[in-house]
């Protein structure tokens, strides 16, 4: 159009050339007609000159014009890009981000459409897909595309920017009219996602090479604001985490600086050091050097401190704001990167008070349990003794007593000397008794009855048989109280433990012995200073004490106090309270006893309190059933079955002597073999060892029962078999004798089940 305006212009121009040189003529004239007269070379000068001119003039418009497009262009993208660097800057999610900068790249860029698909930055698993045009045909086309993209690159996606032989970025044809360009949203190496933006054909940019920069720049930092958001939320909730385990720690957590300043504390650390009435701003006000019951071990954690930066198992008590004491172990480092001039120390504190208290009543009990293990192995050996010695016992008395039968008439000298064998046969039997008693196999009737009656009616006897220097005070406070207990038994520990009282005031003149009872709780009794035998179980006690202000016992002897013939006297036999023992195990109760050199004893009998009665001993049920001896006695034939053949004997010889057909076997298994159903009809009685090394005589009275349900069985023993006597019971044994027992005994007790049989 320029060009065409300047040919015009020149032929106005050469119009008024030629009316200036050929004047008569008007300039319209000359402008319309052609004159030959005109020179052609001016003509044709002028004329292609101002062509010329038309053609550059033109020429310039045009790149004016193109080149001010271009920069609108270029402005449009500069502020889409603006508008986009600032939607990352400011995004609080990589999704809300995502959406927001799709919308502005396609807007910028005049992209049809943005698609962009967020990846795991390890796995590649999709996180987040988007598209502009929303849930269409094509969106999804491309999404899938991006997809199966990202599956096959293997994290790899820098080829998917395709480039000529000349650097210069190419486009991806998607249909025949659909452009596209591809970028991975990468962050020091790492994918992030892809990108994908679309154009149609007829859409060129002015300045290619700008725009594809920008785009990849933007997705740029879209992929750096996306790990950035990550690393946040990522470091976000590493924060929360460590401090929702400082919180819920059950250990203590601390910052401290090494001058003594609290920085920080966790609950648990102020639960440890203070009730919930004081705040944190108390706390911290105080200073760290009062946590320590022990001023250097706040020094010895310093000193290790600056000697090896890190501290482990440092273990030290701590004091709380009420005063109360917690054992702890620290583990803590030292750093100095905070504050160089006062470092800050940095650790744990776990509580293990509980865990010492444990360990302590561990060791208690089990000291305890080596001691009742020791207990029951010297029980076990004490009783075996006992079974023995009884047997040896027997035999003696047994043949003193056929020897003083051989005598005639006015043999007095030999008969005191047979007397005084049996006598000490009897007190040996009584030694034999106390080894039993410890050893807990004892025969012992356990009823209710009143505790403070029956101490009453022991310290009437006991007042008769005390020294003359000693005085007896009694203060008796729980009167109608019940326990099981067995009178006799009871009575031999109460004289135990009054013997004992007696013999550690020696000759004093002004010795005295207290005696009392009360009703206490095991609350109460464990909190006195009392080192107790036997653990106390039940809640409610009948408690006996007897105290006196004799010369006490050492530190050093009272864990042995109970052991068998341990003493520090210079008289007795030692064998008081570890037969006591054995009593007060049978009773279920507890020995306690409290002593200092100088000052005296105290011993407590610790009884549960009970309600009705538990054991019903046989000899009860015998005195009740029996009739009295004295009746006419049924002679017949009694089997004699022991192991000792010296009591076998003995014992035929005083039944012959009666009138009895006496048979007798020393095995249980032989006894078995000869004795049966047509023998036991002409058995008038069976008199039957327990303890036997073949056949037990509990086995044996079973088999016996077999064919002889109504056979009088009579049990010999030098101790009770407590734990079988409900079984012997249910196989109705008529009768029960002790070894060593006298032959006059026996003859009254074969007599007694004889008559009964018959009655």
């Amino acid at each position: 159009m320029l060009a065409i305006l300047m040919g015009l212009l020149a032929w106005v121009v050469d119009a008024g050339i030629s009316w200036y040189f050929f004047p008569g003529k008007t300039f319209l004239e000359i402008l319309w007609q052609y004159d030959p007269l005109r020179t052609l070379y001016v003509r044709s000068s002028v004329v292609m000159l101002f062509f010329c001119f038309g053609l550059w003039a033109g020429y310039l418009m045009d790149r004016l014009e193109s080149q001010k497009a271009a920069d609108k262009q270029n402005i449009f993208l500069l502020k889409g890009i603006r508008d986009i660097q600032d939607c990352i800057f400011h995004a609080e999610s990589p999704e809300t981000m995502i959406r927001q900068v799709c919308g502005l790249m396609k807007e910028s860029f005049h992209f049809e459409r943005v698609s962009v698909v967020r990846v795991d930055s390890e796995t590649l698993a999709p996180l987040f897909r988007y598209s502009t045009v929303g849930e269409t045909e094509e969106g999804e086309k491309e999404l899938r595309f991006l997809e199966d993209l990202l599956l096959k690159s293997n994290g790899n996606l820098t080829a998917s920017r395709l480039t000529h032989e000349d650097g210069r970025p190419e486009s991806r044809v998607l249909d025949g009219k659909t452009h596209a360009v591809l970028s991975p949203l990468f962050f020091k190496g790492v994918v992030h996602g892809v990108v994908l933006g679309t154009w149609k054909e007829n859409f060129i940019y002015e300045s290619t090479h700008l725009w594809e920069d920008q785009f990849y720049s933007a997705c740029n930092q879209i992929g750096k604001s996306v790990a950035h958001i990550q690393e946040v939320r990522e470091s976000e909730a590493n924060a929360v985490m460590i401090q929702r385990l400082f919180d819920l720690s059950p250990m203590g957590v601390f910052i401290t600086s090494l001058s003594g300043k609290a920085i920080y504390f966790n609950p648990a650390m102020h639960a440890m050091l203070t009730d919930a009435s004081e705040t944190e701003h108390d706390l911290y006000q105080k200073p760290v050097t009062e946590w320590y019951q022990d001023p250097q071990d706040r020094e010895q954690l310093v000193t290790l401190l600056h000697k090896n930066e890190i501290v482990t198992d440092f273990e030290f008590t701590l004091t709380t704001s009420e005063g109360k004491l917690r054992t702890v172990i620290l583990a803590g480092r030292l750093n100095r990167e905070v504050n160089p001039e006062d470092p800050h120390i940095e650790g744990f504190i776990l509580d293990i008070t509980n865990r010492k208290s444990s360990e302590e009543t561990n060791r208690k009990l089990h000291q305890e349990l080596e001691k009742n293990q020791h207990y029951k192995a010297i029980a076990v050996l004490a009783g075996g003794i006992a079974h023995e010695f009884n047997n040896i016992l027997q035999t003696m008395m047994g043949s003193a007593y056929l020897a003083t039968l051989k005598l005639e008439p006015g043999q007095s000298e030999v008969t005191g000397y047979l007397e005084n064998i049996q006598t000490s046969g009897k007190r040996a039997a009584k030694l034999c008794d106390q080894i039993l008693s410890y050893a807990g196999k004892r025969t012992m009737m356990l009823k209710l009855e009143d505790a403070d009656e029956c101490v009453e009616r022991i310290l009437l006897m006991l007042q008769k048989e005390l020294n003359q220097g000693i005085t007896l005070q009694r203060s008796l406070q729980a009167g109608g109280v019940k326990a099981h207990l067995d009178f006799t038994s009871l009575s031999e520990v109460v004289n135990n433990l009054v013997l004992n009282s007696e013999e550690s005031m020696g000759n004093r003149t002004d010795g005295q012995i207290n005696i009392s009872t009360s009703l206490r709780s095991r609350e109460d009794l464990e909190r006195d200073s009392f080192a107790f035998h036997r653990q106390l179980q039940e809640e409610e006690y009948w408690v006996l004490s007897v105290s006196d202000n004799g010369s006490g016992i050492a530190q050093e002897h009272l864990p042995r106090i109970f052991e068998p013939f341990y003493t520090t006297k210079f008289q007795g036999r030692g064998l008081g309270l570890s037969a006591t023992v054995g009593i007060v195990e049978k009773f279920d109760a507890s020995l306690g006893i409290r002593t200092e050199v100088g000052e005296g004893t105290e011993v407590l009998l610790c009884l549960p309190v009970a309600e009705s009665v538990v054991v019903v001993s046989d000899e009860e049920e015998e005195d009740a059933s029996l009739p009295q001896p004295g009746k006419q006695q049924a002679l017949g034939k009694v089997w004699v079955v022991d192991d000792e053949p010296l009591i076998g004997q003995t014992v035929m010889l005083i039944l012959k002597k009666q009138g009895y057909e006496v048979e007798i076997d020393q095995s249980s298994r032989n006894f078995l073999s000869r004795f049966n159903k047509q023998e036991s009809e002409q058995t008038s009685c069976l008199l039957l060892d327990l303890t036997m090394p073949d056949i037990s005589g509990l086995e044996v009275l079973k088999k016996v029962r077999e064919f002889a349900p109504h056979l009088p069985v009579v049990i010999m023993s030098g101790y009770d078999d407590v734990d079988n006597r409900e079984e012997y019971s249910k196989l109705q044994v008529a009768g029960y004798i002790h070894k060593p027992f006298r032959m006059n005994d026996l003859v009254d007790k074969m007599n007694s089940v004889l008559n009964a049989r018959d009655g």
